[in-house]
């Protein structure tokens, strides 16, 4: 008998909030607040945008959206909390998710509402959704497609190649990919292309 399909959440694709860029943007400076509009776009075309405004304290903060979803207003309101660093040197800010209360960095939007990957049902990140044959394939000749994402890596503005004078294990890591593209026999791959 063959099973039926699922047709999961892909979670790489779905809309995220992330105290990433949202520091990148200067969304999270302490005793300060700051509004704006965050969009989203596909091949450049903008097809959604939401109106967000962010209180930060000295220890905490709050964001404010505010969106129209199907004709009706929506405003969400998400708690940051601060959190010390592991590596004993400053802090950062973590989204407290309104559904389940969990720390995280990103919030996806399910059902209207950006909430903790957790509470979106059957979600699936992309690689989860793959056949162990291209999983497979992927190991052995995904990263001869990625090479273009590693140079631009390694050479964007603010890339650090050393440490303390020893190479940085993000570097080595990419370095490492760089000379397994150079060591793929390209008339293998040809031939893997063509059949």
């Amino acid at each position: 008998m063959t099973a039926y399909p699922s047709f999961p959440m892909l979670l790489d694709s779905t809309k995220q909030l992330s105290t990433t860029k949202l520091k990148e943007w200067k969304y999270l400076t302490p005793n300060q607040d700051k509004s704006g509009v965050v969009s989203w776009s596909t091949n450049g075309d903008v097809h959604s945008r939401i109106s967000i405004a962010v209180k930060m304290f000295e220890d905490s903060g709050i964001v404010f959206l505010s969106y129209t979803l199907q004709g009706k207003p929506i405003e969400q309101r998400i708690e940051l909390v601060k959190v010390a660093s592991n590596l004993g040197k400053g802090h950062y800010f973590l989204f407290q998710c309104p559904y389940t209360h969990k720390l995280c960095r990103k919030l996806y939007f399910n059902g209207g509402y950006f909430m903790h990957r957790s509470n979106c049902e059957g979600a699936m990140y992309d690689c989860q959704t793959q056949s162990k044959a291209y999983r497979a394939l992927d190991n052995s000749f995904g990263v001869f497609f990625r090479t273009d994402d590693l140079y631009e890596q390694l050479y964007s503005k603010n890339f650090k190649k050393t440490y303390a004078g020893k190479p940085k294990r993000r570097y080595l890591s990419i370095m490492k990919k760089l000379e397994k593209v150079e060591q793929i026999c390209y008339d293998n791959l040809h031939q893997m292309l063509l059949s």
